[in-house]
């Protein structure tokens, strides 16, 4: 049901907690009338399996779900750990682990991790579905690493409410974090309301270019706090053509 005073709806399609967190953030930007609504396209499901550390001198993180996977499996904090995004650096932070090592992205993370002298071997804590091959990629580069899946990703299909919003008149600003989630929505979208994808990079933006959109934004850098000011911005050109049309 659509209230008098919602002006557009921000589909939030990441795992459930992570999305409410999101969600929280979004709307401290006050942006009038932007109804949440959440439709995780992902299922995170942890492995029993412990994690065998070994002789790893450090662990890699690539996400906040193997930050979680370490705690919950037993996490060995004395090691150093290296992160890909400032969400996952602060998870684990947050957690224990001293933090040696951040960068944007995997290739970034590969470049600093290569260049300064870090101590091996590394430990790679990751889900089934991962992009690129880091801990091969670190090993070539001199660097040995060897990875532990700890958790899996399964698809999802969209929520009933998802499905009413998709189809009804509001405007829908769509955020996708990753180019997994970005090709799941693109095989499972057949709405008509008018959307408005915002994506945290390039490739995560590509899969979506064969729907029908009025216009995909892509983040100026690949982190949370650009994805806020693109959806902030998106926000403002939505209500703003979606009015103008209206109007017409």
């Amino acid at each position: 049901m659509v209230a008098d005073n919602d002006k557009a709806v921000l589909l939030l399609t990441r795992p459930l907690t992570s999305a409410q967190e999101f969600a929280e953030r979004v709307l401290a930007h006050g942006l009038p009338g932007l109804r949440p609504c959440f439709s995780p396209l992902l299922d995170i499901t942890f492995r029993d399996n412990p994690i065998d550390y070994g002789d790893a001198a450090g662990v890699v993180f690539t996400s906040r779900h193997g930050v979680d996977a370490a705690v919950r499996f037993g996490s060995s904090l004395r090691l150093p750990c290296s992160c890909v995004g400032s969400a996952t650096a602060q998870k684990a932070r947050d957690a224990g682990w001293p933090v040696l090592t951040e960068a944007e992205t995997a290739s970034a993370l590969i470049g600093k991790l290569t260049s300064d002298s870090t101590k091996g071997p590394l430990l790679h804590i990751c889900g089934r579905e991962r992009r690129g091959e880091l801990a091969e990629n670190l090993s070539r580069a001199g660097l040995t690493t060897r990875e532990i899946v700890t958790y899996d990703q399964s698809l999802l299909p969209f929520s009933a409410g998802a499905l009413r919003a998709l189809n009804g008149p509001l405007p829908i600003i769509a955020p996708v974090f990753s180019p997994r989630t970005a090709r799941h929505f693109a095989r499972s979208h057949k709405g008509t309301a008018p959307l408005w994808p915002v994506a945290i990079s390039r490739a995560a933006a590509e899969p979506l270019d064969c729907l029908d959109v009025a216009a995909i934004c892509v983040a100026k850098r690949p982190n949370s706090d650009a994805m806020l000011d693109a959806i902030a911005d998106t926000y403002e050109r939505a209500i703003r053509v979606e009015g103008d049309r209206t109007e017409d």
